[in-house]
């Protein structure tokens, strides 16, 4: 019991034992301390994957990977492009062949088509002319030695709603139409004597020369006698004139856009005798109330349209009508010129000779 105290065993004595840091003791805070570590920056790494590596790694990874007939390989395959090209080559030649075959197959079996029947010409009749007797006239006019054959077809009145073409200058002559006279779009008086461009014209003067110049001296018009009726007038150089019915009773006056100028030819009769008469018969759809009178440059008295488009002229056993016609044109172009005519329009044989 009192004796020597026994020996602790080796493996008792290297037990490990842990002890509180004496920052703790008494309930005191620890002062934390950090440790400064330097940061290394390593410029040069080699890389993690060999190069031989990355490659079979990036193939691995590619579209078709493992498929041959996948067409990322196929079109990446020099063989395979130049089978296509060969296959390709060969159809078109094939096609190419067999179309001058069918065609060379097609003009061997074609039949030529038999000769067409032709029916025998018929032999020319003759005919008879027809002779008709023209009554004696009171006037100076040559009476016409053949045969006249004036036309029974309606009139074709110009529409009273057509508007004039425009005018920038306002001197009554339409832009389109300056350039019969020699006269300009922007200047209401081309020679500068004061009177209107248009109002010249109306007058039978020239409207690019002082006056007294006279319309038919410009070189501008040409006068037009009419070798059956008699009656002249003037108008533009560079229109046509056609005689429609070969009898010279129907004449036009033509521009190249197709707008013309009418100027028919009736024979009067008994019931047809006063003008009233007559424009009941020849103009139904026209309005009497609209119809005024006029005076030609020569002082021939006739009656127009209110509009100016219309004129009538009479030399006591026919009358004659004077029709503006604007072809395809919506508006009128060329009212100056069948000013121009009505003012110029005279019976040869009975007036003075030209101004």
């Amino acid at each position: 019991m009192f004796g020597k105290k026994p020996t602790i065993s080796a493996e008792e004595s290297k037990l490990e034992v842990q002890t509180i840091p004496p920052d703790f003791y008494a309930g005191q805070n620890p002062a934390i301390k950090f440790k400064k570590v330097e940061k290394e920056i390593i410029l040069e790494q080699k890389p993690v994957l060999t190069a031989s590596e990355k490659k079979l790694m990036d193939k691995d990874a590619a579209a078709g990977a493992g498929d041959n007939l996948h067409p990322a390989n196929l079109l990446a395959s020099k063989k395979f492009m130049a089978l296509a090209a060969a296959v390709l080559f060969v159809l078109a030649v094939g096609l190419v062949g067999w179309y001058y075959w069918n065609q060379a197959t097609k003009q061997k079996t074609a039949v030529a088509p038999p000769p067409p029947v032709l029916a025998p010409a018929p032999e020319p009749v003759a005919e008879e002319p027809v002779l008709v007797l023209a009554e004696p006239t009171s006037t100076a006019v040559n009476e016409p030695t053949t045969t006249i054959s004036i036309g029974e077809a309606a009139l074709n009145f110009p529409s009273p709603f057509l508007s004039l073409a425009f005018d920038l200058d306002k001197d009554d002559i339409a832009d389109e139409a300056e350039a019969i006279f020699g006269t300009d779009k922007d200047n209401p008086d081309k020679d500068g004597d004061s009177h209107n461009d248009g109002h010249e014209v109306y007058n039978l003067y020239n409207p690019k020369g002082m006056e007294p110049e006279k319309l038919i001296e410009a070189g501008t018009v040409k006068e037009y006698t009419n070798p059956v009726y008699g009656y002249s007038l003037y108008y533009p150089n560079d229109w046509a004139v056609g005689d429609t019915d070969q009898t010279y009773s129907d004449v036009l006056f033509s521009t190249l856009g197709g707008e013309n100028i009418e100027v028919r030819a009736f024979e009067l009769n008994d019931e047809t005798r006063t003008f009233a008469d007559w424009f009941a018969k020849w103009a139904p759809g026209e309005k009497y109330a609209e119809v005024v009178d006029f005076e030609t440059f020569f002082k021939l008295p006739a009656k127009r349209r209110a509009d100016w488009l219309v004129y009538y002229f009479t030399d006591g056993n026919r009358m004659y009508a004077l029709l503006y016609h604007p072809g395809e044109a919506a508006a009128v172009n060329y009212g100056i010129v069948i000013k121009m005519l009505a003012r110029s329009f005279r019976f040869a044989a009975t007036v003075t000779p030209t101004p």
